[in-house]
């Protein structure tokens, strides 16, 4: 059984838990939680609960970072590569019910959830999530920190930056080409190539004329997904 320390347990930690327990392999050993937010763990866990300092200086932890796309997925960053710099080793979540192809390759700390499909030769780097039932075709690659949500079918040859954020539903065809840190709405079809930074939401099916993380702010899209 492999013993991991799970990071953050807000919404997304939750589920993430949820996954470790229904996995016999893994035992999760503790949860790290930023100070004040102690008291959101359910009873039966809370004598699991320790400091990021209590964490950091510990021996080397399996750990995983269980937070979601808050400020385009650069808080899960942070907390993976710090945690990493302190000789933690990050590890990845592959449901049983999912289909990876022998020729896929999945980087540390990655989420992949049941019902995705990885096909041959497609790439998932690190620190990124892939929600239930997506498709990732042949010969893409979803960068390092993105958050890939439910029902999105990535076409053959497509290439998504880090830090990206695809909305439920959405489709990215074959070969497009999505920027660094650029979100792509629930439900759009992506048939050209997007730039960093961009914004392409089903109103018009046009890029918006604003940096990603200024959306953000306007949105609320980056609330109470994970703490």
């Amino acid at each position: 059984m492999i013993d991991v320390t799970l990071i953050g347990f807000g919404t997304v930690g939750r589920v993430v838990q949820d996954l470790f327990l229904m996995e016999q392999e893994f035992n999760f050993d503790a949860i790290v939680v930023s100070d004040g937010f102690e008291n959101t763990i359910p009873k039966e866990f809370t004598n699991k609960v320790i400091s990021w300092d209590v964490f950091i200086n510990s021996k080397p932890r399996n750990y995983f970072v269980c937070i979601g796309y808050q400020d385009l997925n650069t808080r899960r960053q942070e907390l993976f590569l710090s945690a990493l710099s302190h000789g933690h080793n990050p590890i990845s979540f592959v449901h049983e019910k999912a289909f990876i192809s022998k020729s896929a390759r999945v980087g540390k700390g990655v989420l992949v959830m049941p019902g995705v499909t990885l096909e041959n030769n497609s790439e998932i780097r690190n620190g990124t999530f892939v929600w239930s039932g997506s498709v990732v075709g042949h010969d893409s690659t979803i960068g390092a920190f993105s958050f890939i949500s439910a029902n999105v079918s990535i076409g053959g040859g497509a290439k998504l930056g880090d830090n990206c954020l695809v909305g439920l539903g959405a489709t990215i065809g074959n070969r497009v080409l999505i920027g660094n840190r650029s979100l792509v709405g629930a439900g759009t079809l992506a048939t050209h190539s997007l730039s960093n930074d961009s914004v392409l939401v089903r109103v018009d099916e046009k890029p918006l004329d604003w940096p990603s993380h200024e959306f953000l702010k306007l949105t609320n899209f980056d609330q109470g997904y994970g703490s």
